[in-house]
C-alpha cells in the first residue's frame, strides 16, 4: 500500500524556532490534553510549512480524502488543506471533465464506458474509475504562485492503494501544465484517438519508448502514472513515452510524486523534473511550457472497478533539482556553453534543435574544448555530424563517452546563437551510454559583447576581417557569421570596431575582453594579407 511518510518525506524539518513558538500561543484550547494541542500543532506545520534560509515552502494545496462516503467528491472540504490563494468552496474544490451523467445523481453503472465511469470517497479514499469507463478530475486552481519561483519548485504527490487491473492500460495517474480549457475538454484515458486525454499512460500504444502520433492530443505538458503491470510511465505531451518498465516496481500500488524546478511559467520556459517512486528517484529529464502561466493539475485513472487515491499534494519546495546538463545560451553574444548540472551526466551523443535559430558555421563543439577528447574520424573522440545546419547541431563520440560532473563549469560550443532572429526555441537532448535519451535543461542569459570570431574557429582573426569586408552594407538580415559583431542585423563599421578591438581573442577568453590591436588604416588594411596579420598578432604575445 501506498506509504504517506514516503508520500510527503521529502520536505526538510522546519527550523525556524519561533513558527513553532506562535503556533503553540495559538494552540485550540479545546484540545483534550495538553500532548495532543503540542502533537497536532507539530504536525500541522510539518506539513504546510518548511523554512531554509529566507525561503518558506508550504502546502498550497493537499487533499487526504479523510471525510464521509459520498459520490459528491468534493461535498465537504474535510481533509482538503488549500493555500492556493484561490477559493476552493464545497462543490468548487474540483472540476470532473469525464463522468458518467448519471453516477452522482443515482450510483447507477450505465454501462457505455465512453462518457465516463464513476467517481466518490469511499473509506477516506478518493476512488476513481469506478466500474465500466475511466474518469479524471482537476483542482480549480492555476498553479503558477509566486512562491513556486520564488523557492525555486514544487513537488506534486499522490498515493494509489489498490485497483483491480494487471495491465499497463490501468492504474493512476497526475497531468500537470494544462490550461483550465484544456483540462476541461479531457476525455477517456484509453480513447487518445478520438478525444483529448490528460495523459497518455493508459493506451495501448503507452509502452516506454512510444511517440504519440499528432493526431492525437494529449493536453499535459507533463504526465506521470503508476501502472498495473509494476511499471512507471511518464511524458510530455504526445511523448516520447519515458519510464521504467514492466516488474521494475515492488508493486502495482505506492507512493509516487515528482519534484519540479521551473525557469520561469513562460511558454517555452524549462522545468527540469525528478520522479520518485516511495521516496526512491526513478528517473529525471526536462520538459517546456506550452503556454504562458498555465497550470492546471489533475488526477487520471483507468480500471474496470476503481482507482483508489489515498493522498493528493501540491507543494513549493526550496531543494528542487535540476539534474539534467544544462544548456546555457547567451542571448547577448550568442555563445552557447553546456555546464553541468546537480548530477553527474555521461554522454556519448547530443544535438541541438531550433525552428532555425543557430548559426552553424560558429559550431566548434566538445571537440574544441579543453578536456575532451576530438576524434580523428574514426569515432576516437568527439566529432561534429556530418551536416550541420540553422536547425540542428549535433555531435558524437562514437567509441566511449566523456563524463560531465555534477556543477561543472560551463564548456563553449562556438557563438551558434542567432542573437537577430532571437528565437528562444532552442532543445537540448543527449544519450547516456546505455542509448537512453535525456531532454537537457535550456536556459537564456545576457550580457557580454559578442566575440566577432564570425568563421566560428575559435579565434578572432584575419579571416573574420575579410567576412566582415566582404558584407560591409548588409542590413537588417545579417548574423554573426556575415560579420554582424553587435547583433543589430546590419554590417556596419561599428561592427568593425568590435573585430578590431577583440583581434587575437579566442573563445576560451572572457567575452568582450580588448586584445589591444592598434587600428590599422582603412585602405591599409584591405591591402594587407592574412600573413602578415597573423605574424603582427604573435609578435604580440
Amino acid at each position: 500500500g501506498a506509504n504517506l511518510a514516503a508520500l510527503f518525506g521529502h520536505a526538510p524539518e522546519p527550523t525556524a524556532v519561533f513558527l513553532l513558538a506562535c503556533g503553540l500561543i495559538a494552540a485550540p484550547a479545546v484540545a483534550r490534553s495538553r500532548g495532543q494541542r503540542l502533537l497536532g500543532l507539530l504536525i500541522a506545520i510539518a506539513v504546510t510549512t518548511t523554512c531554509v534560509g529566507d525561503a518558506c515552502a508550504i502546502t498550497l494545496f493537499e487533499d487526504t480524502f479523510n471525510r464521509s462516503d459520498s459520490r459528491n467528491i468534493d461535498a465537504s472540504l474535510t481533509g482538503v488543506t488549500n493555500n492556493t490563494g484561490s477559493s476552493l468552496p464545497i462543490d468548487g474544490v474540483y472540476t470532473q471533465p469525464h463522468l458518467d451523467p448519471e453516477w452522482e445523481a443515482t450510483g447507477a453503472d450505465d454501462d457505455d464506458a465512453s462518457d465516463g465511469g464513476g467517481a466518490q470517497i469511499i473509506g477516506n479514499e478518493l476512488q476513481l474509475a469506478v466500474q465500466d469507463g475511466t474518469s479524471n478530475a482537476f483542482v480549480n486552481h492555476n498553479f503558477v504562485n509566486p512562491q513556486i519561483l520564488a523557492d525555486g519548485g514544487f513537488r506534486v504527490s499522490f498515493g494509489v492503494t489498490g485497483y483491480a487491473g494487471t495491465a499497463r492500460q490501468q492504474g493512476g495517474a497526475i497531468a500537470l501544465g494544462m490550461s483550465q480549457s484544456e483540462a476541461a475538454s479531457t476525455g477517456d484515458a484509453f480513447s487518445v484517438t478520438t478525444n483529448p486525454t490528460m495523459t497518455g499512460a493508459f493506451n495501448d500504444d503507452g509502452f516506454i519508448g512510444n511517440t504519440y502520433p499528432n493526431t492525437v492530443n494529449i493536453v499535459a505538458d507533463f504526465w506521470l502514472a503508476i501502472r498495473g503491470n509494476n511499471s512507471l510511465a511518464w511524458g510530455s505531451g504526445n511523448g516520447p513515452v519515458q519510464g521504467v518498465p514492466q516488474g521494475a516496481l515492488a508493486n502495482k500500488t505506492g507512493a509516487v510524486s515528482a519534484t519540479f524546478a521551473p525557469a520561469g511559467f513562460g511558454a517555452g520556459d524549462a522545468v527540469a523534473y525528478e520522479v520518485f517512486y516511495e521516496g526512491a528517484s526513478q528517473g529525471y529529464g526536462t520538459y517546456y511550457w506550452s503556454e504562458d502561466m498555465q497550470n492546471y493539475i489533475g488526477l487520471d485513472a483507468r480500471d474496470g472497478t476503481g482507482v483508489n487515491f489515498n493522498g493528493f499534494a501540491v507543494e513549493t519546495i526550496t531543494d528542487a533539482a535540476i539534474n539534467p546538463l544544462r544548456l546555457q545560451v547567451n542571448t547577448t553574444t550568442g555563445v552557447v556553453s553546456i555546464a553541468g548540472g546537480d548530477l553527474a551526466n555521461s554522454l556519448d551523443y547530443y544535438e541541438i534543435t531550433s525552428s532555425g535559430g543557430l548559426v552553424q558555421g560558429n559550431f566548434t563543439g566538445l571537440a574544441g574544448a579543453s578536456g575532451f577528447p576530438a576524434g580523428n574520424g574514426t569515432g576516437n573522440g568527439w566529432e561534429l555530424g556530418g551536416r550541420q545546419t540553422s536547425s540542428l547541431l549535433n555531435e558524437t563520440y562514437l567509441q566511449d563517452s566523456s563524463t560531465i560532473s555534477a556543477s561543472a563549469s560551463a564548456v563553449s560550443l562556438g557563438a551558434v546563437y542567432n542573437t537577430g532572429l532571437d528565437t528562444r526555441d532552442l532543445r537540448f537532448n543527449y544519450d547516456l551510454p546505455d542509448g537512453t535519451t535525456i531532454a537537457g535543461y535550456v536556459e537564456y542569459t545576457t550580457g557580454g559583447t559578442a566575440l566577432p570570431d564570425f568563421n566560428g574557429n575559435g579565434v578572432v582573426d584575419a579571416a573574420d576581417y575579410t567576412i566582415w569586408r566582404d558584407n560591409l552594407g548588409l542590413s537588417s538580415t545579417a548574423t554573426l557569421a556575415d560579420g554582424d559583431a553587435n547583433g543589430d542585423g546590419d554590417v556596419t563599421q561599428a561592427d568593425y570596431l568590435l573585430w578590431r578591438d577583440n583581434y587575437g581573442v579566442t573563445a576560451s577568453a572572457i567575452i568582450g575582453l580588448a586584445a589591444a590591436t592598434p587600428e590599422p588604416t582603412g585602405l591599409a588594411l584591405i591591402l594587407l594579407s592574412g600573413s602578415v596579420l597573423a605574424a603582427l598578432s604573435r609578435s604580440r604575445r
